[in-house]
């Protein structure tokens, strides 16, 4: 949860990265605490994937092919990184030889973790799922206070298209592309650019709400442990 709250104050959300630190914390290594949010965000990612591709069907019928075609090119150039430990970790020798030994561990953490919990990363992958359809179910109610009824299939391919592109680390947590990605989208199914603009700030605004909280009751809570 406050990796969460880290997320909301840099770019491109990479402030969740922070989880690393606060699981060495509770003693856990480094190349451990790595493994596991490289893992979550990169099944995180395929899940949005998934979802903005079928948005992609709906709105952008001429990105799909293109964007399906790098996707699967990410997976197998991931997988290939992954198993094939030559290529890979002559490359990084070249790159950043004083920190070879931590990224080769890293990287075998990865590999032990989906040899051995195949059956984990599915659960994973099937919550995330879960998670992004309640999100959307949270929005459709959201634009009822509007007077205005969208289907959940254009709300969870909307969100995951904007999703993906606020993960570019532009702005503070994607803010303002998100938004312009996400009312364009609405706009193509005939919600009016003022209702969807007002929906992203009453969300925007109980996000950080949401994050300022969490992150001050927490941290509070364990500020001995964290510090």
């Amino acid at each position: 949860m406050l990796s969460w709250s880290f997320g909301l104050l840099f770019p491109g959300k990479i402030g969740e990265f922070s989880l690393i630190y606060f699981l060495r914390k509770e003693k856990i290594p480094y190349s451990k605490g790595l493994a596991i949010s490289i893992i979550d965000k990169a099944l995180t990612l395929i899940v949005l994937f998934i979802f903005g591709i079928l948005g992609m069907a709906i709105f952008l019928k001429n990105m799909i092919i293109p964007t399906t075609i790098i996707f699967i090119l990410i997976i197998l150039t991931t997988i290939y990184i992954v198993y094939v430990d030559k290529v890979f970790e002559n490359l990084i020798k070249h790159i950043i030889k004083k920190k070879i030994k931590y990224i080769i561990e890293v990287k075998k953490e990865i590999k032990n973790y989906i040899k051995k919990h195949s059956n984990l990363i599915i659960i994973n992958l099937i919550i995330t799922a879960i998670k992004w359809i309640f999100t959307a179910l949270t929005i459709s109610v959201l634009f009822l206070g509007f007077n205005v009824k969208v289907s959940i299939i254009n709300v969870i391919s909307i969100q995951s298209i904007s999703t993906i592109i606020s993960m570019i680390p532009i702005t503070v947590s994607g803010i303002g592309i998100t938004e312009s990605a996400g009312i364009y989208l609405y706009g193509l199914v005939g919600i009016p650019y003022s209702v969807s603009g007002s929906l992203f700030i009453i969300a925007l605004f109980v996000t950080y709400l949401i994050g300022a909280l969490n992150f001050l009751f927490l941290f509070k809570r364990n500020k001995k442990k964290f510090i």
